[in-house]
């Protein structure tokens, strides 16, 4: 599973992940001459709406440098523990109405349960918190210097801290090959095709490495002979470990 598109955004420790949305309220009235609706905001579009939030932070933070949005991690949810307890009674019910069991629902004090801890969450609703990883870039030269960060929102999406994870530079030649290496794009060849399981494969040992040296001096020159490599394995259309060294130790 790819570290980046499924759980490279996720804190390297894991807090309960919650990710839900909200369907708009449609309200019939009887005899009117329209529908009328009142539209609710989807999860999606709030979590769209963080994002714009974070880079109109960014830019206005930095107004002097080109900024360049990358790409945005799943959406961590932090929940107070009424939630916690609302969400594991619901799964509760889920499960007796999946397996048919509604006699057994009904004697179970599920459903009680459930309607003493709602008024619960809803008075610790403004404990909700949101954050997000932001990878994004400022571009100056010969160079382009690489950022990943994390924002926390809370319950009324306002940005509440910005924290900066690492950070690294990369040559802007390498640009569109740094593109291949954080989205999983193809990229021993040129043409517009689909990544492969090797080159995936490949992928993945090169971040697990990254993630390790978080933090670490290291990490720098890493990125670049990462994308060094890549480089490699373009000029000869190739990953095989065997073949890349033959060409770069023929290289020089």
């Amino acid at each position: 599973m790819s570290p980046f598109i499924h759980n490279y955004f996720l804190r390297y420790f894991h807090p309960l992940v919650i990710q839900f949305g909200l369907s708009g309220l449609l309200l019939i009235f009887s005899g009117a001459c329209a529908t009328q609706y009142t539209p609710i905001e989807t999860f999606q579009e709030r979590d769209e709406n963080r994002h714009k939030k974070t880079e109109a932070y960014i830019k206005e933070k930095f107004p002097g440098k080109e900024y360049k949005s990358l790409a945005f991690g799943k959406t961590i949810v932090y929940k107070p523990s009424s939630f916690e307890i609302l969400d594991s009674l619901f799964t509760v019910r889920e499960e007796y109405i999946d397996k048919g069991e509604i006699r057994e629902l009904k004697t179970s004090g599920v459903e009680e349960m459930i309607a003493a801890y709602k008024p619960v969450a809803e008075r610790d609703a403004h404990l909700v918190q949101y954050e997000h990883e932001h990878i994004y870039k400022f571009v100056k030269g010969s160079n382009h210097s690489v950022h990943h960060d994390y924002f926390l929102f809370n319950s009324k999406d306002s940005l509440l801290t910005h924290t900066p994870l690492y950070s690294y530079e990369i040559p802007a030649k390498w640009s569109e090959l740094h593109n291949s290496y954080i989205f999983e794009f193809h990229f021993i060849t040129d043409r517009d095709l689909y990544i492969s399981g090797r080159e995936r494969d490949f992928l993945d040992f090169f971040k697990s490495r990254e993630q390790a040296l978080i933090g670490e001096d290291e990490l720098q020159d890493f990125m670049v002979h990462t994308l060094k490599i890549m480089n490699y394995a373009r000029q000869i259309n190739s990953i095989d470990y065997s073949e890349l060294t033959k060409y770069i130790a023929a290289s020089g």
